[in-house]
């Protein structure tokens, strides 16, 4: 007869059998292959994680060993409310604190449970709030915690972009009763010393600092952690490099926890009058990613109709190297799948065939339509283009510092440089040409060009304060405060209006929408934008500066024309003088008319559209997306001649069978044939 099994208690047996499940994942020979069942997510104490039990608290009496590894399937989190009050403690019995519960001046750590979950699926998600004097005007800020788009930026544990943690990245070092940081590119630890005694937050700094010299100091305050890798817009679980020994399953679910956070900020301020959004994080962090923040305004606009939504990025400002797109080409993070808060609580609209959309907001969506802008394809000016367009109520500001190594380290990670050229506002200002026509890679230009073309083609919405320097996040630097210039930008901006008017054009006879706005002008150190050719009233845009030994022979190959049709737009003496620092005309200024596509141009002008985005590429016309042209935009052009149609359809260039004014069947006797220019 077999001896009876020794009956261990329900919790000890609970706790063991996770353990083995840790242990197993944590030895498997491909990451991915770890139990499909959902684990209870560990809980953080002032002792370290502890393991989670049945009524969701943390139990104190087991060791948390070993780390919880990445998890195929998100773990499980309850409700829960924590604060510091002798010591940091958590309510697991009330779930989220309205107001009403919370004591002025404190911040507390918000957990709103599942579904929200961190990217590696073993970690809860959670966001802090306060309740200050003013309970009318709130600065919601999201925080940047890098991104991520494959195995190694998402799991590595000595590569990895995105925290493990949403409000902390460091776990126990085996052995030595000390801690370890696994990601230093990302924020650190808001939660190790999160709560003080006296409610004050770590973070509690700059914007968001309680101090009489603060204009924002009596707002009140919600800061939204990032832990998914996904500027808080991803809906997605996604399996980087399946089958490998590498591979990792991340939870995209950044719009999924922001989502959360943002249903409890409309359940408790009904009726602001003022809300700052701002992507930012302390200063000590080298994230990138919080320009997600601005994909977030719409929504709350939406919400609250009567507020004045204001959107800050802080030492993010989007700009992107050309990898970018076969970064983000399959949409690892599901952006386009983002939903807002609640948004199957609204009915079906009955219009669309697939039974996707709803009736609410942007069809129950968070993103916009993948036609209109998607994260891979398109440029961050043209996201502010379009949403200025839909909600041209909404303002945008970039505080940014020119050299930040963050953001150039973002920019060289896809695909860009620090100099690719020199001349018309590149990175080096000596007339060497660098052989690359217009610096397409180089980082000042870049900036100068995105910064630029903002302000012109979203001029009533969007503004810009550029420092010289390298800060990275100055807005959670006690510094903010005591600059007058930077502060006086931002509280003007946080209360600038801006009114619609619908008036009779007396020329045109028709009604127009006018635009009227009180935000303060854009800043810029001293020639931290200079350079760009082709900017104000009346500027030619298709110009360029003549380098070291080149002239009309030598620069043609680069506009893929001939030395003749470059020396006619200019004029001038003999075509191969050399006139460095001089500026010359390299293209045609082409209108955009309504109806037409850069396709369309293109075949009429005999070129293609890849010629023509390389031709305008980080100039003041730049296409980055050649989709997203609008009626009224200028590019530069370079036609064909022997390719160009008239309006009528028919070529401009006669060939041997074809007659000045006539069609090429029939008609008087043939002309002469005309040759083609000789190219160099």
């Amino acid at each position: 007869m077999r001896d009876s099994p020794m009956r261990l208690p329900a919790a000890l047996l609970l706790v063991s059998a996770q353990s083995l499940l840790l242990v197993a994942a944590q030895h498997a020979p491909v990451m991915c292959a770890l139990p499909k069942a959902a684990q209870k997510c560990p809980i953080w104490t002032e002792h370290g994680y502890k393991h989670q039990g049945e009524d969701g608290a943390p139990m104190m009496a087991m060791p948390f060993d070993p780390v919880m590894s990445q998890q195929d399937v998100p773990c499980i989190a309850h409700a829960a409310t924590c604060r510091s009050d002798g010591g940091y403690q958590c309510d697991y019995t009330q779930g989220l604190y309205g107001l009403g519960h919370m004591t002025q001046d404190k911040w507390y750590e918000l957990k709103p449970g599942s579904p929200a979950v961190c990217a590696h699926g073993n970690r809860e998600f959670s966001f802090m709030a306060t309740k200050r004097a003013d309970q009318k005007k709130l600065v919601i800020m999201l925080s940047a915690g890098g991104v991520c788009w494959d195995a190694r930026t998402c799991g590595d544990p000595q590569a990895r972009q995105v925290a493990i943690d949403a409000l902390g990245d460091q776990v126990p070092n085996p052995g030595t009763g000390t801690s370890m940081e696994l990601a230093p590119s990302v924020p650190r630890a808001l939660r190790y010393s999160p709560l003080s005694n006296s409610g004050r937050a770590a973070f509690e700094q700059g914007l968001l600092k309680r101090t009489s010299g603060n204009f924002f100091g009596t707002w009140s305050a919600v800061v939204v952690p990032d832990c998914t890798g996904d500027l808080h817009t991803g809906n997605s679980s996604y399996t980087y490099d399946e089958g490998k020994t590498s591979c990792i399953t991340a939870h995209h679910k950044g719009s999924v926890n922001t989502g959360e956070s943002m249903k409890w900020v409309l359940e408790n301020f009904k009726d602001p009058t003022h809300i700052l959004l701002v992507g930012s994080a302390q200063p000590s962090s080298k994230a990138t990613g919080g320009h997600g923040v601005i994909f977030w305004a719409s929504y709350l606009s939406e919400k609250y109709p009567h507020a004045i939504v204001r959107t800050v990025t802080d030492s993010s400002m989007g700009i992107n190297g050309p990898m970018v797109k076969s970064m983000l080409h399959d949409d690892p993070w599901g952006t386009k799948g983002a939903r807002i808060p609640d948004w199957d609580t609204y009915p079906v609209d009955e219009t669309d065939p697939e039974r996707l959309l709803r009736v609410a907001p942007n069809g129950g969506y968070l993103m916009p339509d993948p036609a209109d802008w998607n994260v891979a394809d398109d440029s961050l000016t043209d996201a502010y283009r379009l949403m200025a367009k839909v909600m041209p109520k909404l303002g945008f500001a970039d505080v940014s510092s020119t050299e930040d190594e963050v953001q150039k380290s973002w920019f060289a990670v896809t695909g860009g440089s620090d100099h690719d050229c020199c001349l018309d506002g590149c990175g080096c200002s000596t007339a060497q040409p660098h052989g690359v026509r217009g610096g397409r890679l180089d980082w000042t230009k870049t900036r100068k060009v995105a910064v630029l073309q903002r302000q012109l083609r979203v001029d009533n919405n969007y503004r810009s304060w550029i420092h010289e320097g390298a800060d990275h996040f100055m807005l959670l630097h006690d510094s903010l405060y005591t600059s007058t210039t930077l502060q006086s930008f931002l509280s003007a901006f946080a209360q600038a209006t801006i009114t619609l008017e619908n008036k009779l054009n007396v020329l045109t006879k028709r009604t127009e929408t006018q635009v009227t706005t009180t935000l303060p002008a854009s800043q810029s150190c001293a020639g931290c934008l200079d350079g760009v050719l082709g900017l104000g009233v009346g500027a030619e845009q298709c110009l360029m500066t003549w380098g070291q030994g080149e002239n009309f022979y030598t620069v043609a190959a680069m506009f893929k024309t001939d030395w003749m049709a470059l020396w006619s737009l200019n004029g001038g003496d003999a075509p191969d003088v050399a006139q460095v620092g001089m500026q010359y005309r390299f293209a045609h200024e082409y209108y955009i008319r309504p109806g037409e596509t850069m396709e369309s141009i293109a075949d009429r002008f005999g070129t293609d559209v890849e010629t023509l985005v390389h031709l305008n590429k980080n100039l003041i016309t730049s296409l980055h997306n050649p989709r997203r042209v609008s009626t009224g935009d200028t590019i530069c052009l370079v036609p064909s001649f022997h390719g160009t149609m008239d309006q009528m359809g028919l070529p401009i260039c006669p060939s041997d069978r074809q007659t000045f004014g006539e069609p090429t069947t029939g008609g008087a006797a043939a002309m002469p044939a005309v040759s083609a220019a000789p190219s160099y």
